[in-house]
């Protein structure tokens, strides 16, 4: 027993360690709207979608940010990314229509139905859509891990975080983001 309890807590300081060390990381790359730069393409990772098809609380923050860097002309293009697959929960489908009913022409919409995760939503920025600099738009707890992958990969993307309410479920989301920093620190590894 004692020396199952020895390797249960050198597995949750480990965990603990991994959390602290990508949040250092990706913080570097986090900057206030107003200093981001031109690039060329806002991203919008995905995130839940509410029945009938209206973007969550926090998806709609994501969108907000990137309006307001988009009409702040840092960029002409936003790509929302996420599960594209067909249903009345298409992810990138509300998002690409809660930007056009806010007035961003369709021409200046890119759409990934393939960015399952944070990991592929950046790959795919570069290697699919071709965007060399880009802003991502979202929580600072999921930032901090994007911003993480984008600096191991040698990406040009810098991070604007949307946290501009508390969200009720927090500590859930905190509580889930332990394991996608594990699977984001297997993923750079191998993709090195």
């Amino acid at each position: 027993m004692i020396y199952l309890a020895a390797l249960l807590i050198v597995f949750i300081i480990a965990l603990i360690a991994l959390d602290r060390s990508i949040a250092r990381i990706g913080s570097r790359r986090i900057v206030e709207p107003f200093e981001a730069p031109q690039v060329d393409a806002i991203i919008v990772p995905g995130a839940k979608i509410n029945p009938p098809g209206v973007p969550s609380t926090m998806l709609k923050d994501r969108l907000d940010t990137a309006l307001g860097l988009y009409v702040e002309k840092k960029s002409d293009r936003i790509l929302v990314s996420g599960d594209g697959r067909e249903s009345s929960l298409n992810e990138t489908a509300v998002m690409a229509r809660y930007l056009m009913d806010a007035g961003v022409p369709e021409a200046h919409i890119l759409i990934d139905p393939e960015g399952f995760d944070t990991f592929q939503t950046i790959v795919r920025a570069k290697n699919v859509f071709g965007i060399e600099t880009s802003i991502m738009t979202t929580q600072t707890f999921h930032l901090e891990r994007a911003m993480y992958i984008a600096t191991s990969l040698d990406i040009d993307m810098l991070g604007v975080a949307s946290d501009v309410r508390s969200y009720a479920v927090m500590w859930y989301m905190r509580l889930r983001e332990m394991p996608a920093r594990v699977k984001a620190l297997i993923e750079v590894h191998r993709a090195r």
